[in-house]
């Protein structure tokens, strides 16, 4: 019982790692913010964070868009 119970923990194992040993990933963030209930007469500062390239990602084609 306890060779059967190793065995379908180590399939499982072997079935759901498949991201670990990637190479690479890629996707694309969307951030949307609304400020409409902010005062219009009143400048607003928005602080948006976003990752920064380092050792273990790249980070490239940022764009900002908006009616400004």
């Amino acid at each position: 019982m306890r060779k059967f119970i190793y065995l379908i923990i180590s399939v499982c194992f072997i079935t759901f790692s498949n991201n670990v040993c990637a190479e690479s990933a890629s996707g694309t963030i969307i951030m949307e913010f609304d400020l409409s209930s902010h005062n219009s007469n009143k400048e607003a500062h928005l602080w948006i964070p976003y990752p920064l390239t380092n050792k273990n990602q790249t980070i490239s084609n940022i764009r900002v868009d908006g009616n400004f």
